[in-house]
């Protein structure tokens, strides 16, 4: 991996490619190594402690690993499946969806224009 940060494999010391059994070992051995109790009152181990749950917590969930694996790089995210195509289905009378959104819109069309010819006559007159 070339890379300008530190990931949960580099920081358990683990290969990406790593069992979920391997990546518990690791942690196991990291957290005697900068467990709070051995290290008290020293800040980076600490804060390494907490690092090290974490990244067994994101790794030996496979949903969550996935995600981390995407989000590093180690893995290409699947490309999603092309959008659905709109398809016209002929009733019974023959026409298309199409056809009847169309004859739909120019009724509705007609209907608003007459309407407002009706109102402009009942205004005049």
């Amino acid at each position: 991996m070339n890379n300008t940060f530190l990931t949960y494999y580099q920081l358990l010391d683990v290969e990406p490619n790593a069992t979920t059994e391997e990546i518990i070992l690791a942690y196991k051995i990291k957290a005697k190594l900068y467990h709070p109790d051995k290290n008290s009152g020293h800040h980076t181990a600490n804060k390494l402690f907490q690092l090290i749950n974490q990244a067994k917590t994101v790794l030996t969930n496979p949903k969550t690993r996935l995600e981390y694996d995407y989000s590093i790089g180690i893995k290409k995210k699947p490309q999603a499946p092309p959008k659905e195509k709109v398809i016209y289905i002929k009733d019974d009378e023959g026409f298309t969806t199409k056809e009847l959104l169309t004859i739909g819109a120019l009724g509705f069309a007609t209907g608003f224009l007459i309407s407002k010819a009706f109102t402009n006559a009942k205004r005049k007159g």
